[in-house]
């Protein structure tokens, strides 16, 4: 089952998410978009996970894991597929906004599910698993999606319709799958709504673990303005396609490295914060790094960056599951909550940043590294009592 839930987080979610970024040059010529409007396009889907992500998880606790990953593919994969048939900006956007109606209930749904079916002292390794389906989905998106898919398929639209179908094979594998024994799902009645209604205000309820979520933002924002931005921005600066491609790669690689046994040691040490902490610092500082395009430079950058990112995503979402009160009833409800606050962060952090790049190419990279760093200290004030595996 979690070798499953790895090759979906690879298949239908990191793949054809990262290999826009890559693909963002071709389609920038073809629709004559300006860096902001790439950035509006890269951050859109953001807007919708921000709205559905903590209804993602509440439908995962309360009709089932199986039922919403299953929509969640078939979901992805379709408009997924529809952004092949955009005629410019507009039809593109609407497109992406459509597909940000499915994909967050995938990452969340995921990780819903290992929170079900792993204890506590497995749980950091079981997120570090899935983690690194992701960070080996993007290292693949971002390398092959547009040196080897798009000259092969015939250009960036056949891409997209290629990954649209893994994503429709995967919903039908899962309708095979039961990822666990569920109950029936609950009826969708006025007194269901009311129980929906009422998760969502309680769990505002929980102060730290919206401060875990505020920081995080932060250091998601970070990612995403800067993943979308680099292979571009190394296109402008004469880098090759292959070689800027292969940067992005490189920082996802580094990242798939170190991702399970860092994870493994954290629940061996029983504390998360400090593993949270090493990966915003060295994110922030690899980002601003990145702002040099010498190559050597660059190359280093993106392996300082990488090397704990996903290491960051495996224990902020484990440390989600495990602030004082949080519980597996509602583990759905809290990883969607704190992939509510990342949202915003990639909502607001591509164009702002994108924009800025008028001012100065370099610019963008010591605006997102710094969102990072305030992101690394708003966590350091959550205090360690209030998460639970600092003190078991």
């Amino acid at each position: 089952m979690l070798g499953l839930c790895g090759l979906t987080a690879i298949g239908v979610h990191a793949m054809p998410s990262m290999a826009l970024s890559v693909l963002f040059k071709e389609i920038q010529t073809e629709f004559t978009l300006t860096n902001f409007q790439v950035g509006i396009i890269w951050g859109i889907s953001s807007l919708m996970s921000m709205m559905l992500a903590i209804v993602a998880g509440i439908f995962a606790d309360y009709f089932g894991t199986k039922r919403v990953i299953v929509v969640a593919a078939l979901g992805v994969g379709t408009f997924g597929a529809f952004r092949a048939f955009s005629t410019g900006f507009f039809s593109f956007l609407g497109a992406s906004v459509l597909l940000g109606l499915f994909l967050p209930m995938v990452g969340v749904t995921l990780h819903t599910i290992a929170s079900n079916w792993f204890s506590k002292d497995q749980l950091g390794l079981a997120n570090g698993v899935i983690a690194s389906g992701f960070a080996s989905g993007f290292m693949l998106g971002s390398y092959f999606s547009a040196r080897v898919f798009s000259p092969l398929l015939g250009g960036w639209q056949m891409v997209f319709v290629m990954y649209g179908s893994v994503g429709i094979i995967f919903g039908i594998v899962w309708w095979f799958i039961h990822p666990k024994p569920e109950t029936p799902p609950k009826p969708i009645s006025q007194e269901a709504i009311r129980n929906i209604g009422t998760q969502l205000n309680n769990i505002r309820r929980y102060r730290w673990l919206t401060r875990l979520g505020l920081g995080t933002a932060g250091i998601w924002a970070c990612m995403r303005g800067f993943s979308g931005y680099l292979p571009l921005y190394l296109r402008n600066q004469g880098w090759e396609g292959a070689a800027a491609d292969s940067a992005l790669s490189l920082f996802f690689l580094m990242s798939l490295i170190f991702v399970i046994p860092m994870s493994t040691l954290s629940d061996r040490l029983k504390t998360r914060k400090p593993f949270i902490m090493l990966a915003a610092v060295t994110l922030g500082s690899g980002v601003m790094l990145a702002a040099n395009p010498t190559p050597w430079i660059v190359y280093a950058a993106v392996v300082l960056a990488g090397a704990f990112f996903d290491l960051f995503m495996t224990i902020s979402i484990t440390t989600a599951t495990e602030v004082r009160g949080i519980g597996p009833t509602i583990a759905g409800v809290a990883v969607g909550y704190m992939f509510l606050f990342n949202d915003v962060g990639g909502l607001i952090a591509p164009p702002l940043g994108n924009l800025l790049s008028n001012i100065s190419p370099q610019l963008p990279f010591f605006f997102w590294g710094a969102l990072a760093l305030v992101g690394a200290a708003v966590i350091y004030s959550v205090p360690n009592s209030e998460l639970t595996t600092a003190d078991s």
